[in-house]
């Protein structure tokens, strides 16, 4: 079976790129005496944050073009899906895994650009509520699209097969990552 190698498209890194990278961290290993290591792990490890790395630059920009950044977009989004269209800000930090504290001046700001607006709660004065204006829904029914789009053209040339193959493979490497350090480096002993 012969190998072919394809010309990187523009602002894409030809995998050789890791592979010689990948190269180069083994021998750093086994300067410092590391020698069970297999080199396509590494060229694997250098790829999936190249490739995620990417992506989120690609997203962090569109997010940017709006004057938003991943965790403004995140609560809007979680807005826009909840269930009554609005939340509290203790509902939100929930939803964003950090602390209500910390859901302000995200608030502060998005109600600065009039992307939310707070409603007192009718039941209890020390609540209110966050709901989206129609400029906050204006800049998700734009921003959405393209960020689908970014992710469908990240992937088009794969057939569905290869994308159920890499999930899969991604979901490995995720339940690999979590185990235990210690639990990691007594299966590595083990082999030798």
């Amino acid at each position: 079976m012969s190998e072919t190698h394809h010309k990187p498209a523009a602002g894409r890194a030809d995998s050789s790129t890791f592979g010689e990278q990948a190269q180069m961290e083994q021998a750093l290993l086994a300067e410092s005496g590391v020698y069970d290591f297999n080199p396509l792990s590494m060229e694997l490890r250098l790829t999936v944050v190249a490739c995620a790395t990417a992506l989120r630059n690609r997203f962090d920009g569109l997010l940017a073009e709006r004057g938003l950044n991943s965790n403004s977009f995140n609560l809007l989004a979680n807005l826009r899906y909840s269930d009554t269209g609005r939340l509290n800000a203790t509902e939100i930090a929930h939803r964003l895994v950090t602390k209500p504290r910390n859901v302000t001046p995200l608030l502060d700001r998005l109600e600065s650009q009039e992307m939310v607006r707070r409603c007192p709660s009718p039941d209890d004065r020390r609540v209110s509520f966050i709901e989206l204006t129609a400029r906050g829904e204006a800049v998700l029914e734009e921003l959405l699209p393209a960020l689908f789009k970014t992710v469908d053209g990240a992937t088009s040339e794969l057939t569905d097969e290869e994308k159920q193959a890499c999930i899969g493979a991604l979901n490995s490497i995720r339940g690999g990552l979590a185990a235990e350090p210690a639990e990691i480096l007594s299966q590595s002993t083990a082999k030798e």
